[in-house]
């Protein structure tokens, strides 16, 4: 390597003063010490000058033997001038040396090949692990001691763990040692050192080694016998800081000292300490994350439910809250995946505690409560919980008495949802309820019907006092799709249209899909006739303007019949009464061909899709819809639609005679909405 100007040199530009220098940058480099002299020559810190002071040692080192200046021969010599410190004692080491030469080490470590690394890293990382135990060690020497001992241990012989223990002890005493850097390091070493232990049996041991040292201190902090009075704040400041270790380490540890440190997690949240509680909450979202590590799911669960709880009794701040709904929805899933039956019997408990968290000032905390809602109910909610509601309720009707059902429970806390309290997230209420009526489907008739009773009320507020129409209307429709237009009206007692409840009319036209033909046929012409019964009432009294109001109703009637034709479940049954209505009403009213004809193209249209549709289309479209959407959809099997079809190709003729008698006595104007019908 040439001689190098220290004068010459530029100075690497630092992102932060006083942080270690950023060495791994080097690991690429051809030449070690020659790129630390070029990047850090001119740098005024201490440390990179010693830091420079060994690169340029080496340097000459390697020249003096006569090999090339490769990141092998620069570990050797640095690995040969770290070994007489090592041995020599705290007392007779420089400190600056022994830092610089850790520092250069953790340079080189990283580009070192494997077959090197085990046959000389032992060695090494014993030198390195008696200068990391010197108390005079600076603090960026031990940052960078153990960033060269991770990588030595991660990469090295990991089949006896008698060898790899007294390294790794080293790694997790400096877990809680007083200098926060060198204890953040510690931290971030011993997460690399077990995820290279995956798989491994030293897993194990390098687990049981936290699980055991938590323990410790938590026998410390808790003023046990053997303890001095000086040793318990002692042993509460460790606790703090092994939980910090835990946030990137306990996920990756094995399930038995794993559930060892998470038995006391609800001791560690029943001292209220916010800086426990955040800590905690971090680590169950690490392991509610982890899709390798299984815990035990009554202690985890015994967890979820206790920081439910304490929404309502403690007072926290907008970042807890929002913490707490994250995991009372990940930690839930994640136990609900193992022991669902233990999950169901506390899921009322959460949603109350969602509710409480939904109804605080926070907003990041509010969406993350909507979040966790919408989260639970889709995946926590099954066929079988539904079913247990609804044959309680059926049980009930018939005179026979039990308590409410966990479904019955969970929707009472989603109609509360629309209480007062939750008058200024009355929209995210909406949106939750809207995510229950889609879940329950048709079920929601039974299981959610004071809810829909609550949403109609709302109707009635002034735009004034109320800017969430648009959602409002939106979960109204929701319940259209899900429990069917024909319960929404019979819960609603909807058996006529007038200025009370024409509301209801542009959200059924949106939201209808899977009805049957037969609730237009007898519910909605029902309606229709009752209405055009009164309008000649209206003229004989001279109410213009009432009578006008009521042929418009009729028309807007009339208008469901695309919607009814959204995916029918009945066309291969009903159609032919159908037809016979339609047919009569092509003949006597002009103003509704263009609905007729928009709905029977509807008919054909989705039938047809159903025949020609390939399963990746099918893939696509189904992720932009609702599950109620999806349900009537997945009815259209290739046999069903073609039955639909079968049963119009039967009355095409019918059609075609009436359309072309229609279209050749009629206008241009009216002849419009009959140009594109084809029944075919």
């Amino acid at each position: 390597m040439a001689d190098v100007d220290m004068d010459d040199l530029p100075q690497t530009p630092r992102s932060v003063a006083g942080e270690d220098p950023d060495l791994s940058i080097f690991s690429g480099e051809a030449d070690l010490a020659a790129a630390i002299l070029t990047r850090l020559g001119r740098s005024q810190r201490e440390d990179d000058q010693h830091l420079c002071a060994t690169a340029a040692a080496m340097a000459q080192a390697v020249r003096d033997q006569g090999v090339a200046a490769t990141t092998v021969a620069y570990f050797a010599a640095a690995a040969a001038a770290l070994s007489p410190l090592a041995r020599a004692g705290p007392g007779a080491a420089d400190r600056n040396v022994a830092g610089a030469l850790l520092a250069f080490l953790s340079a080189a470590v990283p580009a070192l090949p494997l077959a090197v690394v085990r046959a000389r890293g032992r060695q090494v990382a014993d030198d390195v692990a008696r200068v990391l135990e010197f108390p005079s060690t600076p603090d960026s020497g031990a940052r960078a001691g153990l960033r060269c001992l991770a990588h030595l241990i991660s990469a090295g012989d990991k089949s006896s763990w008698e060898a790899l223990e007294p390294l790794y002890a080293v790694v997790l005493r400096l877990a809680t040692d007083q200098r926060l850097k060198v204890r953040k390091q510690s931290h971030s070493s011993l997460r690399d050192i077990l995820l290279s232990f995956q798989r491994q049996p030293v897993l194990v041991p390098a687990s049981q080694a936290i699980a055991r040292a938590f323990e410790r201190f938590m026998l410390l902090a808790g003023g046990s016998n053997n303890a001095s009075a000086a040793e318990g704040p002692k042993g509460a400041n460790e606790i703090i800081c092994i939980l910090d270790a835990l946030k990137g380490c306990l996920h990756l540890m094995t399930s038995k000292p794993s559930n060892d440190i998470l038995k006391y997690f609800k001791v560690l949240l029943n001292v209220h300490q916010p800086i426990l509680t955040r800590s905690i909450l971090e680590i169950l979202h690490a392991v509610g994350d982890s899709p390798t590590l299984q815990l035990k799911p009554d202690v985890l669960l015994d967890l979820m439910c206790s920081l439910g709880l304490s929404v309502s009794t403690e007072r926290k701040s907008g970042d807890e809250l929002a913490s707490i709904a994250r995991l009372l929805n990940v930690g839930t899933r994640k136990i609900y995946s193992q022991n669902k039956n233990i999950v169901v019997v506390k899921l009322p408990l959460i949603f109350t505690s969602l509710g409480d968290i939904l109804a605080s000032e926070f907003e990041e905390a509010r969406f993350c409560a909507v979040e966790s809602f919408k989260g639970l109910i889709d995946n926590c909610i099954d066929e079988n919980l539904v079913s247990q509601g609804i044959t309680q309720i059926k049980a009930r009707h018939q005179g026979m008495r039990s308590d409410p059902t966990v479904i019955e429970k969970i929707c009472a806390i989603l109609e509360g949802l629309l209480d007062v309290r939750y008058t200024d997230v009355w929209d995210k209420s909406f949106h939750v309820i809207s995510v229950a009526f889609d879940k329950l489907g048709e079920s929601s008739s039974d299981l959610l019907p004071e809810a829909l009773k609550n949403l109609a009320d709302m109707q009635n507020l002034s735009d004034d006092d109320f800017s969430f129409r648009k959602q409002l209307n939106a979960c109204i429709g929701s319940a259209v799709a899900a429990m069917g237009p024909k319960n929404v009206l019979d819960i609603l007692h909807i058996q006529s249209i007038c200025d009370e409840n024409e509301w209801i009319l542009p959200i059924l036209e949106r939201h209808i899909v899977g009805a049957s033909l037969q609730f237009f046929l007898r519910d909605i012409l029902g309606i229709v006739r009752a209405v055009e019964k009164s309008i000649p009432k209206l003229l004989k009294d001279d109410k213009l303007f009432s009578a006008k109001r009521a042929e418009g109703y009729v028309y807007s009637l009339w208008s469901l019949l695309p919607s009814c034709c959204n995916y029918p479940c009945d066309t291969s049954n009903t159609f032919e009464v159908l037809q016979n209505v339609i047919c009569d009403t092509l003949k006597n009213q002009p103003d509704l061909r263009g609905i007729i004809c928009s709905s029977i193209q509807i008919l054909i249209k989705q039938n047809k899709e159903a025949l020609s549709i390939t399963s990746e289309e099918d893939i696509l479209v189904e992720d932009e819809l609702s599950k109620s959407e999806r349900r009537a959809k997945n009815r259209y099997t290739k046999d069903f639609a073609e039955e639909n079809l079968k049963e119009i190709r039967a009355f095409s003729s019918n059609f075609l005679d009436l359309l072309c008698s229609i279209f050749l006595s009629s206008s241009n104007p009216q002849r419009m909405p009959l140009d594109s019908y084809s029944p075919r």
